[in-house]
């Protein structure tokens, strides 16, 4: 599965797995690093601190900017954690 279709999964909500990429459809993982995780009252909270590896940085930018062009009210926060 592609670093994109992984991404696109997990704002679905739904399972998604790639080399460095992963998504249970709650957490999503760049490596080890939780990079975006979705809570129950349906926020979306997206790490946005340094990030350890550029591969990490461009995963974490590519959800934000997927957040940024989707309509609005689908996604009711992003936030540091």
């Amino acid at each position: 599965m592609t670093n994109d279709k992984v991404i696109d999964n997990f704002l679905e909500r739904k399972f998604g797995n790639s080399t460095n990429l992963h998504s249970d459809g709650v957490i999503l993982k760049s490596y080890d690093m939780v990079i975006a995780q979705w809570f129950t009252d349906g926020t979306l909270r997206i790490h946005l601190g340094k990030c350890p590896s550029h591969t990490t940085a461009v995963h974490r930018n590519k959800v934000i900017r997927r957040c940024e062009t989707t309509p609005p009210n689908t996604y009711k926060a992003l936030s540091e954690s």
